[in-house]
């Protein structure tokens, strides 16, 4: 069985998932993952990559060992190198969280959502509408910078496709279509001939959710259903999430709550 090493950060999980819907790439390959958050690479890794048929990477740039370039000259005859990107966007939103990275395992808390409000006056809220173009157009360059360095481009099908159905949860994480546009391309350039579905949300986007707000969507003409999330593989309205993260974004953040922990509160609340 041929082998194909995977090397990325989250990422990995969405092409894993959608990488195996197709039955003939499954058939021939076996999966390998090295994840980018470990800064060291482990002593088997150049011996995973000197065995792999097929390498996907997510172009790290800041640790030698995992660069593609390193990648590339260690790769046996023959073996397939494919380069992708960590694509981000974040033009839906222009306005920041001072908070919003301070606990690992919830991103946006309500200090984000301007703390206080109801979640009818967060959503209404009234934004300029320079200020919501120059956001958008800003965000369009970011991603089309970062799609250059890419053997699979994004930037087309985003800009095709991207008023029609979500395709960032938040600035760092593409949704699911987003990801199973980048593995058909992957899969048809190895020579598969499969279309591959977008599947339903999971951990990669659990927890890192931002909602856009009435006045950005109508001025960017974002016509995709946006009132329910995916959080810890359960459904739940977008008010639902606003008012937890409104009631418990102080415990969360104050205690320095764990994924584990910060998983039993929600599903405290909502079993």
């Amino acid at each position: 069985m041929k082998k194909c090493l995977i090397l990325m950060n989250c990422f990995s999980m969405e092409y894993r998932r959608h990488l195996l819907q197709c039955p003939e790439f499954k058939n021939e390959y076996e999966l390998e993952f090295v994840t980018t958050y470990t800064r060291t690479p482990d002593a088997n890794f150049l011996t995973m990559v000197k065995n792999a048929d097929l390498v996907i990477t997510q172009n790290v740039k800041n640790i030698p060992e995992y660069t593609p370039e390193f990648i590339n000259r260690n790769l046996k005859p023959g073996a397939t190198l494919i380069v992708t990107e960590f694509w981000r966007f974040n033009g839906y939103w222009p306005y920041t969280s001072e908070r919003a990275r301070e606990s690992n395992a919830f991103w946006y808390p309500v200090d984000e959502f301007k703390s206080g409000l109801s979640f009818e006056q967060y959503k209404s809220q009234s934004l300029n509408v320079s200020e919501i173009q120059a956001c958008f157009d800003e965000g369009v360059a970011k991603l089309a910078s970062i799609d250059k360095l890419s053997d699979v481009s994004v930037l087309d099908y985003f800009l095709e496709n991207h008023n029609k159905v979500r395709l960032f949860s938040d600035d760092w994480h593409p949704t699911t279509p987003i990801f199973a546009h980048v593995v058909s391309e992957i899969l048809k350039g190895l020579g598969y001939d499969y279309d591959v579905k977008p599947m339903r949300l999971n951990g990669v986007n659990s927890n890192r959710y931002r909602i856009i707000i009435d006045n950005v969507k109508a001025e960017l003409d974002l016509c995709f259903d946006d009132e329910s999330v995916v959080f810890f593989n359960k459904e739940i309205s977008v008010q639902e999430y606003y008012n937890f993260a409104l009631m418990h974004q102080d415990e969360i953040l104050s205690k320095n709550i764990a994924m584990p922990e910060l998983r039993e509160l929600f599903l405290s609340k909502f079993e």
